[in-house]
Formats: C-alpha cells, sequence, structure tokens
C-alpha cells in the first residue's frame, strides 16, 4: 500500500467519517475516492472493523499532536528513540500519526481479507445478501456498522440519508449510528424496529418470528400499527411469532456476543427438526429426514465444525443415522 499517496484531504474526510460521519456532499466526495483509489478504499476498510485503529485515528482530532504523537510512537514503537523526528512541524506529526495508522491497518487488511473474502465495505442502493455459509460486515451510508449472517438479505433505498430505513431478512447485528433528527429504522414480517443510536441483534428468517436482543441503548420495537411496542434496554431480549405474539422481556448477557458472529452453534434441549433448521443456514445442502426422532434432545455447541463433524456428534447423542450424497444428507432417526 503506497501510503504517501493518501493526501492530507483524505486523511481528514477518513477521519471524519469514523469519528463524525458525513454530509451528503462529503459522502459523494468519500464515495468518489473510495472507488478510484484502493489505498484509500482499503484503509477506510480496515479501520471500520477495528476498534483500536480507530482509537489512533482520534488522535488527529486536532492539528497539534504533540501529545497525541508522544502516545502514538509510545504505542507503535517502544524502543525507537525519538531524535530527530521531536521537530517536525505539527502537520507532519498529524501525518506520520495517521501514516503509523494505515500501517497498521494494512497488515491487518490482509491478514483479514485471508479468512473472510466476503467481507464488503461499502453498499450500493438495492440489497445485498449473504449465501448459505456466508457472513459479511460492511457500513451503511449514514457509517452505521452491519454484521450479516449466513442466508440473510439487506435492503435500503437511494434516499437512506434522508429517511434510515433498511428491511431486514434473516439475522444481522447492528451499530447504528447516532442521529436524533433522523432514527434508525428496521422493517421485519410487519414489525419495526427503531432506534437513534445503539448496538442489537435482530433475527428475522422468513416463517420463523422475530428475535431482538438489545446491547446497548434504547431500542423500541412493536408492530408497524403500534398496537404493541415495547422500549428495551441493554441486557433485555423479546421474541414475537404469528402464532404466539410477544413474549415477556427478559434478561441476557451482552458480555457474550451473537454465536454465529464467532462461528459456533449452541443448542439447549433443542429437538431434531429445530437442529437441522439451524445447521442448514450454515451449509449448502437439503436435509431429507425418515423415521421418528421422538422426544430426543440435545444440548452441546459447534465451534467453527465441518458438517461431518456436526453430523457425527448428533449420530450418537440423538441416535441417527446420515448419508451424504453431494448436496443432499438423508438422515434415518430412531427414538432416544
Amino acid at each position: 500500500m503506497r501510503h504517501q499517496n493518501l493526501d492530507w484531504n483524505k486523511i481528514q474526510l477518513a477521519k471524519k467519517f469514523h469519528l463524525e460521519g458525513l454530509s451528503p456532499e462529503e459522502l459523494k466526495l468519500f464515495l468518489h475516492w473510495k472507488a478510484t483509489d484502493m489505498d484509500f478504499a482499503r484503509t477506510v476498510d480496515a479501520i471500520a472493523s477495528n476498534s483500536s485503529l480507530k482509537e489512533d485515528l482520534a488522535q488527529l482530532e486536532s492539528v497539534d499532536e504533540d501529545a497525541a504523537w508522544n502516545r502514538f510512537t509510545l504505542k507503535n514503537f517502544p524502543t525507537e528513540p525519538r531524535s530527530k523526528t521531536v521537530f517536525l512541524t505539527s502537520w507532519y506529526r498529524a501525518a506520520a500519526v495517521f501514516a503509523g495508522v494505515l500501517l497498521c491497518a494494512s497488515v491487518w487488511w490482509m491478514e483479514f481479507s485471508n479468512r473472510n473474502a466476503d467481507l464488503q465495505a461499502y453498499l450500493p442502493a438495492g440489497a445485498f445478501s449473504n449465501k448459505v455459509g456466508s457472513v459479511s460486515s460492511f457500513l451503511l451510508p449514514d457509517s452505521t456498522q452491519v454484521w450479516l449472517s449466513t442466508g440473510s438479505s439487506l435492503q435500503y433505498e437511494s434516499n437512506f440519508l434522508k429517511n434510515r430505513k433498511v428491511r431486514l431478512q434473516g439475522e444481522a447485528f447492528f451499530e447504528v449510528r447516532k442521529d436524533p433528527d433522523f432514527p434508525f429504522v428496521i422493517t421485519t414480517d410487519g414489525l419495526k424496529t427503531e432506534v437513534l443510536g445503539t448496538s442489537f441483534n435482530l433475527k428475522a428468517y422468513p416463517g420463523e418470528g422475530v428475535d431482538l436482543s438489545v446491547y446497548s441503548g434504547k431500542v423500541q420495537f412493536g408492530e408497524k400499527d403500534r398496537r404493541d411496542v415495547f422500549l428495551l434496554t441493554k441486557n433485555q431480549n423479546i421474541s414475537w411469532s404469528a402464532r404466539a405474539g410477544f413474549t415477556e422481556i427478559k434478561a441476557f448477557d451482552s458480555a457474550i456476543t451473537p454465536d454465529w458472529k464467532s462461528g459456533i452453534f449452541r443448542f439447549e434441549n433443542a429437538n431434531l427438526d429445530d437442529i437441522l433448521k439451524s445447521i442448514g443456514r450454515w451449509y449448502p445442502v437439503e436435509f431429507k429426514v425418515s423415521g421418528n426422532s421422538g422426544s430426543c434432545r440435545f444440548s452441546g455447541e459447534f465451534h467453527r465444525s465441518s458438517l461431518e463433524q456436526v453430523l457425527e456428534v448428533l449420530s450418537y447423542t440423538l441416535n441417527l443415522s446420515y448419508q451424504i450424497h453431494e448436496n443432499t444428507v438423508r438422515i434415518k432417526s430412531k427414538p432416544c
């Protein structure tokens, strides 16, 4: 990455994008640079997904960066003497701080992109979706960060900055950029989730109801016609289904991130149908089940396991046999 190609205007715009948000005019310029300058694009993407890089970037809040320079060099080059660098002008100090951030970002980007080729950094107006087994992370035009789960899709219109409305099918985790003038609104099968600035996980796969967990801030959740509306705060969860309606609000531990973000399958007293429905979102196969598993239940978790590993464990615990042929898995179940 040729950091010298990033001029001061780009440095300032990148800083504002991550720390404050951009006006519509600034956003147009930002998108132009992001589309035409690969160094700029990759740097913005890396910083967006790494909180420690954002902290370093925040040191450029003012042009006179004596304190920031000292902190940054001590943190990143603790054994290096300052020598002549003490006499750099304030502008060059700020630029040097940002160059260090770029270096960290570029190294991190190469490592991360090798692990997740499906990462998307910025979306055009319209729809974005993940195929089965893929998870992605991206920024919306208002700088809201979204992690989109497997087999999920998110839609928003070209006038998003004027209404901040999206439609979700599937599951996603949001870190919403605060904007008191324009609440962030998500619609899912007749329900509406409305927030100002917060983080939460929303699950709404077709035909499976809706589940909301709030990790910070406040979230308003309910039916579009506002017959039933609930206000949830941190550590609170609520679910809805077409058959049973809304559950009671219950507590959960927000220190534990959603399982799907960490590549974990976790089940508690789950039957075979629920298990296959869950893992079917991660593996591009069709399950065909014969027999009757009766009252068999499974509790446990899998960490980034292959389909064969999952099925082997289930075959022992749920008394079933299986065969894999291309994209079809035939399962024969028996009562436990």
